[in-house]
């Protein structure tokens, strides 16, 4: 087992003791020293500054029926505080699922602050494609985002959460937690013989055990399409939901995955909805994996969201942090202190490889990984959204399948997960997550 894996019981016996709630944050006992195994100090307030919050799905860019045209000369401009019952100020960065479909040419999609130059781009979405990515997005004091394209695209951005930057945000939105990150664990996968349907909706209940699952303010879960018969996208949500999010965006025949975030509704069994819709005229393989989840605050221990400028920690076609991956080999990417410090615990950002020949697979995870998370690879363009796992010596590790590689990767953050409370010794980092993979239970409707 993985260092950092301990189980619910120990966290739900701190939260039993020190009774840590989401309205008791100024009654907590000062923190004295790094957690450490077998005893956790927790500091005496609770501050809002990286925490998470959940929305109602809001379209900022585009209509409800469609996306927006945006052209190279001009860009779009997604205005963000304040729309929708958003704050008007602390917000550090916004969440959004982004939707591409690119026209006569490979359409790149570059996201920054207004005026400044355009980064490298975080969504690629080839000639005559559609292509989509779950995106971690600072804001900046504008409280808007300067989109830029390579060639003509049509794009919607989706609105799915938000971190704090500061206290303000308490006032209006109340006290919030951090995020769990867990090890990938299959939730649901329909069989070979019996694809989603054309239209069809898949309904699944989740339960991360007595104590984590009444705090859960969302799940962070990756849905794969597998061998659609039909181009369209899969939607994820809550059940019950009067709308989600378009989160995986597909073409016939070609596998494609993405990451969602989920908002936590609790069913009559005190259960996590999760409702998955085909929104295709064919049917389509499905599988659903949990990644991580958000917490309320009263989980004690989390990670809380530091923004980071954009960042290019691997680029192959450079040998910038790793040359050409070896194929079932991985390879371990050390990243500067100023990305990965002694209390990073996750990076949040993109994985785009291109593959010259057919599908392939790539993982993105600690060094110390013993087990595969693949994320398919077509041939062409990929873009993977990612919050990845780092090691003890602050790695990231890099693997591809057995006997394939794709021909070129980059890595892009543009954040990352800090342990809360800070950790000064990197030794002291396995304290998180609270849930272990076998504590995971997912029931099909």
């Amino acid at each position: 087992m993985h260092p950092r894996r301990h189980a619910t019981a120990i966290v739900a016996a701190m939260v039993a003791v020190t009774g840590v709630g989401v309205s008791s944050a100024a009654a907590l006992p000062t923190k004295q020293a790094d957690p450490q195994p077998g005893g956790w100090a927790l500091p005496r307030a609770v501050p809002a500054a990286g925490t998470f919050y959940p929305t109602t799905p809001f379209r900022l860019l585009g209509t409800a029926d469609t996306g927006y045209a945006v052209e190279p000369a001009s860009g779009a401009t997604v205005a963000v505080s304040g729309r929708s019952g958003l704050p008007s100020s602390g917000i550090s960065a916004v969440v959004v699922n982004v939707v591409a479909v690119a026209g006569a040419a490979d359409a790149a999609l570059s996201f920054g602050a207004i005026g400044a130059p355009a980064a490298p781009p975080l969504l690629v979405a080839p000639a005559g494609a559609s292509r989509s990515a779950l995106l971690t997005l600072p804001t900046a004091a504008s409280g808007a985002i300067q989109l830029s394209v390579t060639s003509a695209a049509t794009v919607s951005v989706d609105l799915v959460g938000f971190y704090a930057a500061d206290d303000t945000v308490i006032g209006s939105q109340g006290v919030s937690g951090g995020y769990q990150p867990v090890d990938v664990t299959r939730l649901f996968g329909t069989d070979s013989s019996q694809p989603l349907g054309a239209g069809a909706q898949q309904l699944i209940d989740v339960d991360l055990g007595t104590a984590a699952t009444p705090h859960t303010t969302a799940l962070l879960v990756r849905a794969t399409a597998t061998g659609p018969a039909a181009p369209g996208t899969l939607a994820v949500g809550p059940v019950g939901a009067a709308a989600s999010v378009p989160s995986v965006a597909f073409a016939a025949g070609a596998t494609s995955s993405n990451l969602a975030v989920v908002p936590a509704t609790l069913d009559a069994d005190g259960r996590l909805g999760v409702a998955v819709t085909n929104a295709s005229s064919g049917a389509t393989g499905v599988t659903l994996d949990l990644v991580g989840f958000y917490d309320d605050g009263a989980l004690g221990p989390n990670l809380r969201f530091r923004p980071l400028p954009h960042t290019r920690v691997v680029d192959t076609s450079t040998s910038v942090g790793a040359t050409a991956l070896q194929p079932g080999r991985r390879t371990t990417v050390t990243p500067s202190v100023a990305v990965v410090g002694d209390s990073t615990f996750a990076l949040v950002g993109v994985v785009t490889a291109t593959s010259s020949g057919g599908p392939s697979g790539i993982d993105v995870d600690t060094p110390e990984a013993t087990t595969a998370s693949d994320v398919e690879v077509v041939a062409g363009t990929t873009t993977v959204a990612v919050q990845a796992q780092v090691g003890a010596a602050r790695g990231l590790g890099l693997r591809t399948r057995d006997g394939s590689a794709p021909t070129g990767i980059t890595v892009d953050v543009t954040g990352s997960f800090e342990a809360y409370p800070p950790v000064t010794n990197p030794a002291a980092r396995g304290w998180v997550p609270a849930v272990p993979r076998w504590q995971v239970a997912a029931t099909p409707r």
